[in-house]
């Protein structure tokens, strides 16, 4: 069985569509349309698949078989799906593998979004030191009030030569 959250986020990861797995498994995109809609019925995350085209698409994902069949455990959890609220409440990302995408490229409006739910003390250690020497670059993506907040505490650690 494969998961389906794993799934999800290799295919946005990898910007791959269900047409796409189809060719790597050698099935018709209607059998992988299936899988999903499979998902949706049972709702256990799971979802049917023959063991050749499992055996198909772990190898041209270079990835082994056990890692489409568990779930990723940060993508299942409470604690992510919380934070998920609370970064995407106006859909700035479509979803958290998204907004976690455009972290890693350093995006500014991802960069803006996480500091402004997180602050930039708690962000540093996710995204990095980038996290502060590239704050003017990012700043005003922040809300108005919490950008001059931030920026005071930047400031501050410019003076300290922290930054």
């Amino acid at each position: 069985m494969l998961h389906i959250s794993t799934l999800r986020a290799l295919l946005q990861v990898q910007g791959l569509t269900q047409a796409d797995l189809a060719r790597m498994c050698g099935i018709s995109r209607q059998a992988v349309s299936l899988w999903f809609k499979a998902d949706l019925e049972k709702g256990d995350g799971f979802i049917p698949i023959r063991t050749r085209s499992l055996w198909q698409l772990a190898k041209a994902l270079n990835l082994s078989i056990d890692q489409l069949t568990k779930p990723l455990p940060l993508l299942d959890s409470d604690e992510f799906k919380k934070l998920e609220v609370s970064l995407l409440w106006d859909k700035l990302y479509p979803s958290g593998i998204a907004f976690l995408m455009a972290l890693m490229q350093h995006q500014k409006p991802a960069m803006a979004r996480l500091v402004q739910v997180l602050g930039l003390f708690q962000a540093a250690p996710i995204v990095g030191k980038r996290i502060w020497s590239e704050f003017d670059s990012y700043k005003r993506f922040i809300e108005p009030r919490q950008r001059e907040a931030w920026e005071s505490v930047w400031n501050l650690q410019k003076r300290l030569g922290l930054i």
